[in-house]
């Protein structure tokens, strides 16, 4: 289900419809409502601002999330790439990709995917590797 006006009001800590808010969402009515809660539940999580890169801009492939109004791209300042990975996946986005940047996060519809980007590169996330990142996060107190 998309965002309307009054559901973006229920949200904690995204609001596009502020003046001179941060974030890039796009197009709000057209983003998922499962992707807005979810990235709210990430804030909580990883307790700091989220900067939302992205949206549904016109930058990213046609046949990818963005389009659908199901990702961002987005990054905590302050946080590493293993503590926001791993408080993403605790939170249940079904695609997490992994850049140098910041992440990718998506709600998409069907099975779970995992990526990291280095260089030009896009190497999947195996499940062996899984495993043992859920340890270190389940370690640190996650």
């Amino acid at each position: 289900m998309k965002m309307t006006r009054e559901m973006w009001e229920q949200v904690k800590y995204f609001h596009p419809y502020r003046e001179n808010s941060p974030d890039n969402f796009g197009d709000p009515l057209a983003i998922e409502q499962e992707l807005v809660f979810n990235l709210d539940l990430f804030r909580i999580r990883i307790c700091r601002p989220v900067l939302i890169h992205c949206g549904t801009d016109k930058e990213h492939s046609g046949t990818g999330q963005h389009p659908l109004g199901r990702a961002v791209d987005c990054h905590v300042a302050g946080v590493d790439l293993l503590d926001m990975f791993l408080a993403a996946e605790r939170i249940g986005f079904k695609g997490i990709g992994v850049y140098q940047w910041g992440l990718h996060l998506d709600v998409r519809v069907g099975g779970i995917a995992r990526w990291c980007k280095l260089s030009k590169t896009y190497l999947p996330l195996e499940a062996k590797y899984m495993d043992v990142l859920r340890r270190i996060y389940q370690y640190k107190g996650g």
